[in-house]
């Protein structure tokens, strides 16, 4: 039998949950109802685990929160709810999670689900599931469930609720599955538009007895990759593709805060950098552009993604920054700057660009404000602890990434 976690504001979603509940229960497992309620006690549908026990877990009373505003009388709920289901993964006594919300309940549950282990089965179903839920799934892996109407109990609701309540108890059965054999495991980040390079380098590294995991390179996968490195997941990194970092410094908008790199510059694992697609700075459909960039060039990626080439000065500050972050590698560090250009966009025949009004303008490939973003690196990166690299291969060479792999494997040793 499985023990599955049913979360939820009971003083206004009490139905609903137990509703959830009986489903739960029908489907054959066992439940520990969790009341995340702030403002009183539900007693009608008498949840396993009231919202006092939940303050008391957080050093608080019940009584306090009524003096708090909202957001803080959440987090106190919320980081006794997390120990909560903590204590019972650490003891065996926990195979998932589901969670009801609205707004501040969803908010609520998917702190908690952020906080569980990945792999752990997490489902959320809410009204939030139809939008941007990037806040509230964060780098884990949380599966939303769109519940169409509000939280309510009637013929719309119904089937979606017991449709999650039935992919919970399915996601717990279906674990544990092997994790394959115990490999030195390395982290890989990647766009499209550098595919070639990464996967002719992950070949290379499984032949040698690695396992390689691959991270979208924008926005919440270069946030797992470092999450995850700085949780101790990950053993080495070839972060191949660090475009989120010419996002921060433009503007774009896929960029993954000021900790890129940091991880495992920290953590003293080998790490191998490349300045994979950061030439494109990342945008959404053209109409989305902001004026200051009139005088640019563009490049439709897709429906919804533009991409939009870089200058000579932006790629400069680029490299000095990438520099100074290698600089305080604790481990074995090198950097790789391919020459004939960083993408399969940046190379002599590629694909041709636009202007800002969409006519056709060129193309991606600027040798000079690539060659200023070698510049930038060489004004501070310190050499005798980072080792530099001047390949007059493409990014996408079989040849490039045959060296890189043979630079990694001589930092790993």
């Amino acid at each position: 039998m499985v023990t599955i976690a049913l979360l939820g504001t009971h003083d206004t979603k009490g139905a609903e949950l137990h509703f959830v509940r009986e489903k739960l229960i029908q489907f054959g497992a066992k439940v520990r109802a969790v009341d995340m309620s702030t403002l009183r006690e539900e007693k009608k549908y008498s949840p396993d685990h009231p919202p006092s026990r939940l303050a008391g877990l957080a050093g608080r009373s019940f009584e306090e929160l009524s003096a708090l505003p909202k957001a803080e009388a959440s987090e106190v709920i919320v980081e006794g709810a997390l120990k909560l289901l903590q204590g019972w993964l650490d003891g065996g006594e926990l195979n998932g999670a589901i969670a009801l919300g609205g707004g501040s309940g969803a908010a609520m549950a998917c702190a908690v689900f952020r906080g569980l282990p990945l792999g752990f089965p997490k489902v959320m179903v809410s009204t939030i599931a139809s939008g941007d839920v990037t806040h509230y799934v964060g780098t884990r892996d949380l599966t939303m469930v769109h519940s169409v109407l509000d939280i309510t109990l009637n013929r719309i609701t119904r089937p979606i609720f017991a449709a999650a309540a039935g992919a919970i108890c399915g996601m717990a059965r279906a674990l544990p599955v092997e994790k394959g054999a115990d490999k030195p495991l390395v982290a890989a980040s990647m766009y499209g538009i550098t595919q070639p390079c990464v996967f002719s380098l992950k070949e290379i590294l499984e032949n040698e007895g690695f396992e390689v995991v691959i991270f979208s390179a924008g926005g919440n996968g270069a946030r797992a990759l470092e999450e995850l490195t700085a949780e101790e997941h990950i053993d080495g990194v070839l972060d191949i593709t660090t475009t989120t970092m010419i996002d921060e410094i433009v503007g774009g908008i896929r960029g993954a805060g000021p900790g890129r790199l940091e991880a495992a510059c920290s953590r003293g694992i080998p790490l191998l950098v490349a300045p994979g697609a950061c030439e494109c700075v990342n945008f959404g459909p053209p109409e989305t552009i902001p004026e200051k960039f009139i005088d640019r060039i563009f490049i439709r990626h897709t429906a919804t993604t533009t991409l939009m080439r870089a200058t000579a000065t932006e790629m400069r500050e680029l490299g000095a920054k990438m520099a100074e972050k290698l600089n305080r590698a604790r481990g074995p560090a090198a950097l790789l700057v391919p020459l004939r250009g960083f993408s399969r966009y940046d190379e002599a025949g590629g694909p041709r660009a636009m202007d800002f009004a969409g006519n056709p303008a060129g193309t991606f490939h600027d040798p000079e404000s690539d060659m200023a973003f070698l510049e930038g690196v060489k004004s501070a990166l310190n050499q005798e602890r980072v080792r530099l690299m001047e390949p007059d291969l493409h990014i996408n060479d079989e040849a490039f990434s045959k060296i890189v792999a043979e630079v990694f494997l001589s930092l790993v040793k």
